[in-house]
């Protein structure tokens, strides 16, 4: 979401002391002012620090002072000044607001909501707490008070980009997108230099299966604040013939979208293009394997000659696809021979009873992942499935203790992706949260069940229990926030009707 804090208000102007310029704490005040407004902040801050040392209940000096702070970058210095200035003036809605602002930027979001709550009760109208508390409600998970918060500000002020725009994620991650799309439309509207309505657009559109018009929003990922774009000295590609051409793919996001998007270098070498892929170390292996592949670079890819380049996740559009469309003949990807053997041997030595069907786990991805704490869940949750008979369990899950999911940890085995998906192709089946080991199952066509959450990524869309992208993948979806025990008791009762577990 879009922050748009402010952490400077304006000064209330108060008239000099008597003549002369006695040095009173009102002199200094003023003259702190004129520092800040001149953008000398430590002189500022100097004469805030002496009205403040001579008469501390001086509730603007304090709250200056603060400021000065904040955009010093010291934060616990700005959050003592705003709380003395709130201790002076009860009332004072700006430092209550910037108070909520230093508690928001310390990921204490529930006291940065109750501050913000007292700014909005000493002024209503005041849309900059508004905004502010809606940003932090929407951090906090209140998405239903958040969704109010944002209609209050637009209600104060319809052309508010930032609040049209936060408003549709909050719809998104209420199930709504549909409404959301009307909201990001409207942001766009409002501010046309910002890519982060156009991005979410995009994906909102993705989302509710309308490709044709998601991709061309879908390439402002590119645009985003953080975001450092890729320069090549060649021409990126925009569907000219690749006949007798090179053409370098380069991989941008996680090893999941690498996996995913792989599945269109076998449509570009169909064209008669020499395809090299540039691609994370772990999945380098793999993806040689991919047919179309000729080449297969570590990032990033100096040296190599091309005649034109395009992201990874920007073929796609290139391509026009549609849900319709997606090319999603599987397998595609073909671990090599020796290691499947390898692997063959070794989940031989595993197994307990050749009679119990091998179920492959992952209930977690990277935590670094923006909505990892949607997507994951904590391995407990699990407890339901690995009381079954019937079943021998392997935990699929890196960087973790995975030995309470099951039988076998298989975790320190899995050294890059081929090394997983030769483990993934010994199993019956793979039930995994939205993470690579889901992409992985599906892209080698095996049985795969993915959990997701009430609000999903864009590519398992909504309210199916299939997958386009994957034709032997199987969706279960939580049909409320928050609820993977509902999701684990469906799963559970798809094990038994399959014949895959039984009932203890």
């Amino acid at each position: 979401m879009r922050k748009g804090w402010r952490v400077y208000s304006r000064p209330r102007r108060a008239a000099l002391s008597g003549p002369g310029g006695a040095e009173d704490a009102e002199t200094w005040y003023e003259l702190g002012n004129a520092y800040h407004l001149g953008g000398k902040l430590e002189q500022a801050a100097l004469a805030y620090g002496q009205a403040v040392r001579l008469d501390p209940g001086h509730a603007r000096a304090q709250h200056n002072l603060g400021v000065t702070w904040m955009m010093a970058n010291r934060a616990r210095e700005a959050l003592a000044c705003f709380e003395a200035a709130v201790a002076a003036d009860p009332g004072y809605a700006d430092a209550h607001n910037n108070r909520g602002i230093v508690l928001q930027l310390a990921g204490r979001l529930e006291e940065a909501i109750d501050s913000y709550g007292r700014a909005l009760a000493s002024e209503p109208g005041d849309m900059r707490a508004a905004y502010n508390m809606g940003v932090a409600l929407a951090s906090a998970g209140r998405l239903e008070e958040a969704e109010q918060t944002y209609r209050r500000v637009l209600r104060g002020g319809a052309g508010n980009s930032s609040a049209h725009n936060n408003l549709g994620n909050v719809l998104v991650a209420l199930g709504r997108a549909g409404e959301a799309i009307s909201h990001y439309q409207r942001a766009r509207w409002y501010d046309r230099s910002s890519p982060e309505a156009p991005l979410n657009l995009g994906v909102a559109r993705l989302l509710t299966g309308d490709y044709a018009r998601g991709w061309e929003g879908f390439e402002y990922r590119a645009a985003q604040p953080g975001v450092v774009a890729r320069h090549f000295d060649r021409p990126r590609w925009r569907g000219e013939p690749l006949a007798g051409r090179r053409i370098l793919l380069h991989a941008e996001q996680g090893l999941g979208d690498t996996i995913q998007f792989s599945r269109f270098a076998p449509v570009l070498g169909g064209q008669g293009a020499t395809v090299i892929v540039e691609c994370q170390p772990a999945a380098a292996a793999l993806l040689a394997t991919v047919p179309g592949v000729a080449e297969v670079v570590a990032a990033p890819s100096d040296g190599i000659g091309f005649d034109y380049h395009l992201p990874l996740m920007s073929v796609a559009g290139v391509l026009r696809v549609t849900a319709a469309t997606i090319p999603a003949k599987v397998p595609y990807l073909f671990p090599r021979r020796a290691v499947i053997e390898q692997w063959k041997r070794t989940m031989a030595g595993l197994t307990q009873d050749c009679r119990r069907r091998r179920v492959g786990l992952a209930w977690a991805g990277n935590p670094r992942h923006p909505n990892d704490r949607n997507r994951s869940m904590p391995l407990a949750r699990l407890k339901p499935l690995l009381e079954m008979d019937g079943v021998q369990w392997f935990s699929l899950q890196k960087g973790g203790d995975g030995s309470g999911a099951g039988s076998f940890d298989l975790g320190p085995l899995l050294t890059d992706l081929e090394q997983t998906a030769a483990a993934i192709e010994q199993l019956d089946l793979v039930i995994s949260v939205d993470t690579v080991v889901a992409h992985l199952a599906g892209a080698l066509g095996r049985p795969v069940w993915l959990l997701a959450p009430f609000a999903p990524d864009w590519r398992w869309m909504l309210d199916r229990s299939d997958s386009p992208w994957y034709p032997s993948m199987r969706l279960f979806r939580q049909r409320r926030r928050g609820d993977w025990d509902g999701v684990i008791g469906e799963v559970r009762r798809a094990l038994i009707e399959s014949a895959f577990a039984v009932d203890q």
